[in-house]
């Protein structure tokens, strides 16, 4: 093979390795501001912001398909009703890699805020984050031995949605200063 050839051939694979082969593409990467994902690191050692890979390629490419973010741990709202953005993150347990610890980040003048959600134990492969619009949501589970959830959850701004890829999902609204959940999705 002629050097021209082999120059060719190289530069030829290149433009046909997927966009996200390369670690600086990631799509969760632009998710967050820099200082974010500062923060959390000093904040979370124990864990690490989420990346396109941490979900399953069918559930990436059905969130693209349908007009969503490739990166499944990551979304952003309105979510404490100031008309600021907020970012809801699921970050990734170093040590299991199976598990999550779901938060919210919010800047105020003295920096970084985080509310914690939530840990996911398990099945990190099939969780996904999303913002919700403002409304009225209803539990999906009628059993009236759950005394956990209310029946009905009032959200005046962005909700934050938890779940599984074809499973059930909460939905978390901030309400007179306090993370409320239900059950929209089984």
């Amino acid at each position: 093979m002629t050097l021209r050839a082999t120059i060719f051939a190289l530069l030829l694979s290149l433009f046909l390795i997927p966009r996200n082969a390369f670690a600086g593409d990631d799509a969760c990467r632009h998710q967050l501001p820099k200082e974010l994902v500062s923060a959390i690191a000093e904040r979370f050692p124990e864990h690490r912001t989420p990346r396109e890979n941490d979900n399953l390629a069918e559930d990436v490419g059905w969130a693209r398909n349908h007009g969503g973010s490739a990166c499944l741990g990551v979304a952003s709202g309105n979510f404490y009703g100031d008309g600021k953005m907020q970012w809801v993150v699921a970050l990734r347990s170093k040590k299991n890699a199976d598990s999550s610890l779901i938060i919210v980040a919010r800047r105020s003048h003295s920096g970084w805020h985080f509310d914690k959600l939530l840990l996911w134990p398990t099945l990190a492969s099939h969780l996904y984050v999303a913002r919700e619009p403002p409304g009225h949501y209803e539990r999906a589970d009628r059993d009236p031995t759950n005394k956990n959830e209310a029946e009905q959850l009032k959200c005046e701004h962005d909700a934050i949605a938890i779940g599984e890829t074809e499973a059930g999902q909460l939905n978390y609204c901030q309400v007179m200063g306090k993370w409320l959940s239900i059950t929209v999705a089984e």
